[in-house]
């Protein structure tokens, strides 16, 4: 689905976050992303990525 990255990053670097790597796979049905960043991101960031409606599972590993 087109945009989906652009407002993930954009949730990311509202709050400052540098955007150190990114690894993106998709088939027809399902997209995954990883990332990593350089700080510690919020319970705010978490509930924005998750809050898309392109979203099924928000995780943040530490």
């Amino acid at each position: 689905m087109p945009g989906v990255l652009a407002e993930v990053n954009r949730i990311v670097s509202d709050i400052g976050a540098n955007i150190d790597a990114q690894q993106l796979a998709t088939t027809r049905d399902i997209g995954y992303l990883v990332m990593d960043v350089n700080r510690q991101l919020s319970d705010e960031v978490r509930l924005g990525l998750g809050a898309l409606p392109t979203s099924v599972r928000t995780r943040i590993l530490y």
